[in-house]
C-alpha cells in the first residue's frame, strides 16, 4: 500500500520495524486504515479509486477461491492427496468472509448506490483513471461506444460472490447476509426524463431529483435467489440452513410488495393524468435535455438491469410496465418451473433460475432480451451426507412450493390479479400446472403444500381461475377421496383443504353463485357437501366402500399382524370422520354468516 505518513518520526519508526515511538496517530495500523478509508479533505476520486480497488480484489479472490475448489475436485478425483498445507497462493475462508461482509456494509450504508464502473480493455481489469464511470467528464482517450465495458458495481460483486466456493460455514453466512442486504436495499438513483418506462411524474420533475430504485435487477435477482437455495440445499450447518429459508423468503416478498406499490403508484397517477397531463408532458419534454452525464447513467442503468450482453441480437420479448413487473414474473415463473423439476438421484440439481424465453408475447421498456447473457454459475456446492432418502431434486421442489405458498399469503398476492395479461398467464400456464402435478405426487409434504397453495389461489384467484378451479376440484379432490387407492392421510389433507376453503364465507357464496347457480358449471357447492357427508360414514358400514374394520364382530376372526392392521385402519378412518365433520359443521358456520 502506498500510504502518506505525517511525521519523520512516524516514518522512521515504520520502517525500523516498529522500534521506537510513534506519532500519536502514526501507529502503522492507524496509516494503514486511513490510507484505506481516506483523511478529511480527501477528495472524491480517491474514493472511487478505493471502491473499484475494492471490487476488483473481491473479484480477484472469488476467482481464486473458486479455481481452488475445482482443482481439489480434480485431485480428488484422480486420487492425488492434495498438499498439506493447502494450494500455495489461495485466499483463506476467513479473509473472503471479511472481504464479503465489508462489501455487505459498503451496500447498506449506500457506497455504492447509482455506482458505475469502467472495465478496462484487456483482461477486464478495471480502468486505472479513477474507477469509476465518468460519464459525459472522460477525455477524448475514453470510449463511449464501448457499454459493454460498463457496470455497475453492485452487479459485480454479486457476480463474485455467486461465484465463490461457499463450502466453508462461515463464508456461508457472509454471502447471505450479502445478499440480503443487496436484494433488499433500495438505492437513491437520479433518473433520466427519457428512459423507456418512466411515469408522467417521473418525467416532469427534474434530472436531478433522486428516485428509489432496487439494486438488483432481472438476472443478478434470480442469480441471488439461486445462490441462497444452492446454500439451503446443501449446506450442513442447521442455523445456515435457517438463515438462508428466511432470506428466500424475505427476498421473493420483497420483489411482490413493490410489484403492489408499483401498481399503487401508477394507479394514482393514471387518476391525476387527466387533469395535468398536459403539463407533465411539457415540462417532461422542457427536461428531457437533462446532462450528458445523467442520459448515459441511466442508459447504463438499464443495459444492467437488463442482463443483456453488449452483441445482443435484436428480436420480441414480453412487454412490462415497469421493470418491478418483469422482476415479479421472472421470480414466479421461475419457482414455478423449479416446483416441477423431475427427480433424479444421479446428480443433485442445483436451482437455476432463467430469463424469460423471446417466444413470450410482447415487447418495450421491460421487455427480457431475447440473447441475455447467462449469469455466472457457481461452483457444485459440497453434497450433503450420504443418505438414501436424500433426493435434492424432491427438496428443491419443496423449497420451491414453500415460497410460493409464502408469496401467496403475502397481503401482496392480490396484486397479481392487476399486474397485467402476462401474470395472468403464468398463474395458468406455470403456477396450476405445478400444482396439478405435484397434488398427485406420492410424497405426503408436497401433496400437502399443494393443497395449501390451493386455499390463498381460490381466495384471491376466483374470478380469474373459474374453468381451472372446477377441473381441480373435481378431477382431483374428488377422485383422491373417492378412490380406494388413495392413501388415508391423501384424503384427511383434502378434507382438511375443504374445512378450509368453507371457514371463508365470502367464498363459499361465491362457488354457490358461480357454479351451483349457472347452468353450464357443475354444481360444485353440492357435491362438495355430499363428498363429506360420505367422507363422514367412512368405516361405518360396507355401503360406504370400507372394508368394515369398525365392527365389534370382525375383530374375533383376525389375530396377530392383521389385528394390528385393523385397529390402525379403525383409528385412521375415525380421523378422517371427524375431519369430515369439522368440514361440515364449517360450512354450516359459514351459511349461517352469511344469512346473518
Amino acid at each position: 500500500l502506498e500510504v502518506d505518513r505525517e511525521g519523520g518520526e512516524g516514518e522512521g519508526a515504520a520502517r525500523g520495524g516498529g522500534s521506537g515511538s510513534m506519532g500519536r496517530h502514526d501507529s502503522e495500523e492507524d496509516v494503514i486504515v486511513e490510507s484505506i478509508l481516506g483523511h478529511r479533505g480527501d477528495s472524491p476520486s480517491k474514493a472511487r479509486n478505493a471502491v473499484a480497488s475494492f471490487v476488483q480484489l473481491l473479484t480477484t479472490w472469488c476467482g481464486s477461491s473458486a479455481e481452488a475448489s475445482a482443482m481439489l475436485r480434480e485431485m480428488e478425483a484422480e486420487g492425488v492427496k492434495p498438499p498439506a498445507g493447502g494450494i500455495m497462493g489461495v485466499v483463506t475462508p476467513e479473509l473472503i468472509a471479511v472481504g464479503i461482509d465489508t462489501a455487505s456494509g459498503l451496500v447498506a450504508h449506500g457506497c455504492l448506490d447509482d455506482l458505475f464502473l469502467r472495465l478496462g480493455d484487456s483482461g477486464g481489469d478495471l480502468d486505472n483513471d479513477g474507477g469509476e464511470e465518468k460519464v459525459g467528464e472522460g477525455s477524448d482517450e475514453e470510449e463511449v461506444g464501448a457499454p459493454s465495458l460498463v457496470k455497475e458495481a453492485v452487479n459485480m460483486l454479486v457476480e463474485s460472490v455467486c461465484v465463490a466456493d461457499l463450502s466453508a460455514e462461515r463464508i456461508e453466512l457472509s454471502a447471505l447476509k450479502f445478499l440480503l442486504t443487496t436484494g433488499c436495499r433500495v438505492a437513491a438513483v437520479t433518473p433520466n426524463g427519457d428512459e423507456e418506462g418512466a411515469s408522467p411524474a417521473q418525467q416532469s420533475s427534474s434530472p436531478a431529483t433522486p428516485l428509489t430504485e432496487p439494486m438488483l435487477r432481472g438476472t443478478h435477482l434470480l442469480q441471488t435467489i439461486r445462490v441462497c437455495s444452492a446454500i439451503y440445499l446443501h449446506t450442513e450447518s442447521e442455523p445456515n440452513r435457517t438463515t438462508a429459508k428466511a432470506a428466500l423468503q424475505q427476498l421473493v416478498v420483497t420483489v411482490f410488495v413493490r410489484l403492489e406499490r408499483t401498481i399503487e403508484r401508477k394507479k394514482l397517477e393514471d387518476q391525476m393524468a387527466g387533469s395535468g397531463g398536459v403539463v407533465a408532458s411539457a415540462v417532461a419534454k422542457a427536461a428531457g435535455g437533462g446532462d450528458e452525464r445523467t442520459m448515459e447513467m441511466a442508459a447504463a442503468r438499464k443495459r444492467a438491469n437488463s442482463g443483456s450482453s453488449s452483441g445482443a441480437a435484436g428480436g420480441v420479448g414480453p412487454t412490462f410496465a415497469t421493470q418491478d413487473h418483469r422482476d415479479a414474473y421472472l421470480v414466479l415463473r421461475s419457482l414455478c418451473k423449479l416446483s416441477m423439476q423431475t427427480s433424479t438421484r444421479s446428480a443433485p440439481q442445483a436451482i437455476v433460475m432463467t430469463p424469460v424465453s423471446p417466444t413470450s408475447a410482447g415487447g418495450g421498456a421491460g421487455a427480457v432480451p431475447p440473447e441475455a447473457a447467462p449469469p455466472p454459475t457457481s461452483p457444485p456446492a459440497p453434497l450433503p451426507p450420504a443418505d438414501d432418502s436424500y433426493d435434492p431434486a424432491l427438496e428443491s421442489r419443496i423449497l420451491a412450493l414453500q415460497l410460493l405458498l409464502h408469496i401467496l399469503r403475502h397481503s401482496s398476492a392480490p396484486s397479481i390479479l392487476e399486474a397485467g395479461p402476462q401474470f395472468h398467464y403464468a398463474v395458468r400456464q406455470y403456477l396450476c400446472t405445478s400444482l396439478l402435478k405435484n397434488t398427485t405426487s406420492l410424497d405426503t409434504t408436497m401433496v400437502e403444500l399443494s393443497l395449501r397453495l390451493f386455499v390463498p389461489l381460490i381466495r384471491n384467484f376466483r374470478s380469474l381461475l373459474k374453468t381451472e378451479i372446477e377441473a381441480f376440484v373435481t378431477n382431483v379432490f374428488f377422485v383422491i377421496l373417492d378412490s380406494k387407492n388413495s392413501t388415508v392421510q391423501h384424503k384427511l389433507l383434502v378434507v382438511t383443504l375443504f374445512e378450509e376453503i368453507c371457514s371463508d364465507a365470502a367464498t363459499l357464496a361465491e362457488i354457490f353463485l358461480n357454479y351451483d347457480c349457472d347452468l353450464s358449471a357443475v354444481d360444485l357447492f353440492s357435491r362438495i357437501v355430499n363428498a363429506l357427508a360420505k367422507v363422514a360414514r367412512v368405516g361405518l358400514s360396507d355401503a360406504t366402500g370400507s372394508e368394515g374394520y369398525d365392527a365389534p364382530s370382525s375383530l374375533q376372526f383376525v389375530a396377530g399382524a392383521g389385528a394390528l392392521r385393523a385397529e390402525m385402519t379403525r383409528l385412521d378412518h375415525r380421523e378422517l370422520r371427524l375431519a369430515a365433520m369439522k368440514a361440515m359443521r364449517q360450512v354450516l358456520a359459514s351459511l349461517h354468516s352469511s344469512i346473518v
